[in-house]
């Protein structure tokens, strides 16, 4: 009897511990929490008058004020200039965590960033960033390890609000840490398995009523969907602890209702001169976003007139999979190239992750300096004083030339917008019959040139092009993200290898040539057509331009036309197979009359 009720105790025991686990991070049912949330403020910064900061300091408090649900203040992203992250404290951030923007000159530079803002304004906003890896043997990283010690960075943040305890971590999305392999100081730990580990900490260490994750790597629709998917869709599933996720870095205009599993997703609209504002109900079983609002244009002002405006009676924006905008940016920089180069630039290419969401425009209005800021990441790690957005001259070989046209192929369909890659200089042909990774089968040179040469997809061949500094990147990476089947290689003058991007800068009279400047001398060899002293963009780019075909063909012409290895393995092992094939219907036959 003393045993059974021995046994009876440990196992009644076990099972209070085991739904004390359960109920660790336990919420009452009706918790509410009201989110205000941004990837950055760009368009705020840009002109951030008494007027802007007084508008949106009264909307955030008057939802603190009209609500009894404690209001949570988060910026997943892009903190922008040092000299204006006192917004931040004004406004009431609870939390913001930096992005692509910010990291991208190096980690000694986001330093003194952060030394410059407090100096500034005496504060600085909570900065939190959970999967940085500081490298204690890369002098580069000391500045960051001592802002860790000193609390300027956070790990993690605790917020006490209405009664509850809210539990605070960001990480920095894979697709970004790729795009920041170039910047000196810098190493990550995995997202995912930080955001379980975090997540994790929080609620069984911490025992936080909330679990908030703040992320920087996006979200997109693969071309012919509707839903959303990314890196940001994966935490929910890898880590079901979190509540919400707040997730930066995805161009586009306006949000959507997503979910990740059952945990809800705030993303972040591109670009802001708005604020994101939500409300969730997180429970013990439940966790739903109940009312999402998005506010736009309260904050902008009329905008000031440019150096070198150009007017346009269309609107100038992003469309895909092509779209005018792409063809006039990239023709922008292989004219540029053309300007500079002591030799010929054959083709110019980028892709369209780096086109930041450009609103439609009023018709017959200016291309402001203003418009072309913020259509492009702010940096230029050869000048990190000087905002710009670097452009790069390489070489690569007919072989690589013909791999990174693949991209639209077979990159873009799995991948999504933002890998949809623009191009000047050359008119290409898909056959989407053909296997992944080979389903280019011609492409012809066209610019500067009265009639179009057939381009060769050789080793022996050398082919110059221009790109940006991110798209630069992505094509020496594009071989980890097609598990080896697009290896690119970049060369330089002399045909080796490039190591630094920063020493292959396009330039102008000595200086980095950025691509927000090469717009607007591209933008000066306009016609004034209504001769109102402002050149005329011309009407081609009001539509995209047919720069590829697409076709679906198995005609031996189409089909067998520049094959690579690995099509040339397949074919040989089909005509094997089927000879196969063939050999035993003939043997079977042969048996079958005898």
């Amino acid at each position: 009897m003393k045993n059974s009720m021995k046994i009876y105790t440990m196992f009644a025991s076990n099972i209070l511990f085991f739904l004390s686990l359960l109920n660790l991070n336990a919420t009452p049912a009706d918790t509410v929490l009201q989110v205000v949330y941004t990837s950055g403020l760009q368009r705020f910064i840009a002109n951030p008058s008494e007027k802007n900061i007084s508008s949106a300091q009264h909307l955030i408090d008057s939802l603190k004020n009209d609500t009894q649900s404690p209001v949570l203040v988060a910026n997943s992203g892009n903190l922008g200039d040092a000299k204006n992250w006192f917004l931040f404290d004004k406004l009431g951030f609870d939390a913001v965590m930096p992005g692509f923007d910010d990291l991208y000159n190096g980690s000694v530079y986001f330093a003194e960033q952060l030394k410059k803002a407090e100096q500034i304004s005496g504060t600085l906003p909570k900065i939190v960033l959970t999967n940085m890896e500081l490298d204690s043997s890369n002098a580069e990283s000391a500045q960051l390890k001592k802002l860790y010690e000193d609390k300027k960075i956070h790990e993690y943040l605790i917020l006490e609000k209405a009664d509850l305890k809210i539990g605070v971590f960001a990480v920095l999305g894979n697709e970004e840490i790729f795009k920041l392999q170039q910047s000196p100081g810098f190493l990550f730990k995995d997202p995912e398995l930080s955001a379980q580990q975090a997540s994790r900490f929080l609620q069984q260490h911490e025992k936080v009523d909330i679990i908030v994750c703040l992320t920087f790597s996006g979200m997109s629709k693969k071309p012919g969907s509707t839903r959303w998917t990314g890196e940001t869709q994966y935490l929910g599933l890898k880590a079901p602890d979190i509540d919400i996720i707040i997730s930066g870095g995805t161009n586009s205009v306006r949000t959507d209702t997503v979910y990740s599993e059952n945990t809800p997703v705030l993303q972040s609209a591109a670009r802001q001169q708005s604020l994101n504002i939500a409300e969730v109900l997180v429970a013990s079983t439940q966790r739903e976003i109940k009312r999402m609002q998005q506010i736009d244009g309260k904050f902008s002002e009329q905008r000031q007139s440019s150096r070198n405006g150009v007017q346009h009676d269309f609107a100038l924006r992003n469309t895909l999979p092509a779209s005018g905008l792409g063809n006039f940016i990239t023709d922008a920089m292989l004219w540029a190239a053309q300007q500079t180069a002591a030799n010929t630039t054959d083709f110019a290419f980028f892709l369209n992750e780096n086109i930041r969401v450009q609103e439609e425009t009023d018709t017959n209005s200016l291309l402001t300096d203003q418009d072309v800021e913020e259509l492009f990441p702010p940096i230029d790690p050869a000048q990190p004083n000087k905002a710009g957005f670097p452009l790069v001259k390489i070489n690569v070989t007919g072989s690589d030339l013909q791999k990174i046209l693949e991209i639209n192929s077979s990159v873009y369909p799995l991948k999504g917008n933002d890998y949809f890659l623009h191009f000047a200089g050359l008119h290409v042909r898909y056959n989407t019959s053909r296997i992944l990774f080979n389903r280019v089968i011609g492409a012809q040179k066209t610019a500067y040139a009265n009639d179009a040469i057939p381009i060769l997809f050789s080793e022996e061949q050398i082919y110059s092009i221009v790109t940006d500094w991110i798209t630069a990147q992505r094509l020496s990476m594009m071989h980890k993200m097609t598990s080896g089947f697009l290896q690119i290689h970049l060369l330089g003058k002399d045909g080796s290898p490039v190591q630094e991007l920063s020493g292959h800068v396009l330039q102008k009279a000595g200086d980095p040539y950025s691509l927000q400047t090469i717009i607007e001398d591209y933008c000066s060899t306009f016609a004034d057509v209504d001769a109102n002293g402002v050149p005329d963009i011309p009407e081609k780019y009001g539509q995209p331009q047919m720069r590829m075909d697409v076709i679906s063909s198995m005609m031996p012409h189409d089909f067998l036309q520049n094959p690579s290895v690995v099509m040339v393995v397949l074919i040989i092992i089909s005509l094997l197979m089927l000879v196969g094939v063939i050999a035993v219907v003939v043997v079977v036959v042969r048996r079958i009359r005898a």
